[in-house]
């Protein structure tokens, strides 16, 4: 029998008011700002870590204001799924 495939068990201590953000690499992938290059993941999480105090409704509207302006005319490269938690 073969192993357990490409799947890698992990775990967390998970305490009251921790925050988790879950994505897809579609915003990281966004081609755009001036020398029309993708957005790269350290920049993602730059953007999440400036906005992770405000309330999740403007959170939201951050990411979605930097995507757009990011992408400014430029087509959107790929699907973008972004989620936040608070426990």
């Amino acid at each position: 029998t073969e192993g357990p495939g490409p799947f890698q068990e992990l775990c967390w201590d998970l305490n009251p008011g921790d925050v988790y953000y879950m994505s897809s690499d579609g915003f990281s992938d966004q081609f755009g700002g001036p020398k029309d290059k993708k957005y790269l993941f350290k920049n993602f999480v730059g953007l999440l870590n400036t906005i992770q105090d405000m309330p999740f409704q403007e959170q939201g509207k951050s990411i979605s204001k930097s995507h757009k302006d990011w992408r400014g005319l430029q087509s959107q490269t790929d699907d973008i799924l972004v989620l936040g938690f608070k426990l």
